[in-house]
């Protein structure tokens, strides 16, 4: 099957359950009748920037959208507006002052 096809499948499979590991994907992809190998998809994973977060229901990791997930963006941000006094640019290097 084509590949977009298959992304479509695990965006779905991820969106519907908590998988873990890449074998696991992998199983539930060939139970889809999608005749897969383990290094398609960790291709796959990479190509739609895939992550794991913790899930909130059992505790343990699980791949997500990286978009899906904005409290990891909200961490950063409030990190920076907590210890950044100032930022400047010296030609191509930017200097954070804390």
């Amino acid at each position: 099957m084509a590949r977009n096809v298959r992304q479509s499948k695990i965006l779905e499979l991820i969106s519907l359950n908590e998988i873990e590991t890449q074998e696991d994907l992998v199983s539930k992809l060939r139970a889809s009748k999608f005749d897969v190998t383990q290094a398609t998809i960790s291709r796959d994973i990479k190509e739609l920037g895939l992550i794991k977060i913790l899930s909130n229901e059992s505790g343990r990791y699980k791949y997500s959208l990286a978009e899906a997930t904005s409290h990891t963006s909200n961490k950063y941000i409030y990190l920076l507006k907590e210890s950044v006094i100032s930022i400047k640019t010296v030609k191509i290097v930017i200097v954070l002052a804390k």
